[in-house]
């Protein structure tokens, strides 16, 4: 007596349903991974920017360069959203921007970031 595939409970369904989830998580991803390797190569200018605060001055010309870069990588930081504060001894950089996600049937996500580099000036 030989059992049939349907007697046996062997479905293609879940098999479907995998593909789904991959298929989801990679236009998630095809989404999301250009954006965090934009935010995570300002911060790491960002924190260029501070070490170098000793050569520059002003807190005015680290900040149009911090803007500039973020105009360069397509991120949405504004002057009012950027604070450089300066002491004689450190420097603190603080940007907070948001990034809209846009998926396919019309969902989106706001994706915030909160970037804050804190080092000390050395005068040399």
């Amino acid at each position: 007596m030989t059992i049939s595939q349907a007697e046996r409970g062997d479905s293609k369904i879940g098999c479907i349903l995998w593909l789904a989830v991959v298929v989801a998580g990679a236009l998630v991803a095809w989404e999301a991974v250009p954006v965090k390797v934009k935010s995570a190569e300002l911060h790491d200018h960002m924190a260029d920017m501070a070490i170098v605060a000793t050569r520059q001055r002003s807190s005015e010309a680290i900040k149009k360069n911090v803007l500039a870069k973020a105009k360069d990588l397509d991120l949405p930081l504004t002057a009012k959203n950027l604070e450089v504060e300066r002491t004689e001894s450190r420097i603190k950089l603080s940007a907070d921007y948001t990034v809209v996600l846009e998926f396919p049937f019309g969902m989106t996500y706001d994706w915030d970031f909160h970037h804050e580099v804190d080092r000390p000036i050395f005068y040399y």
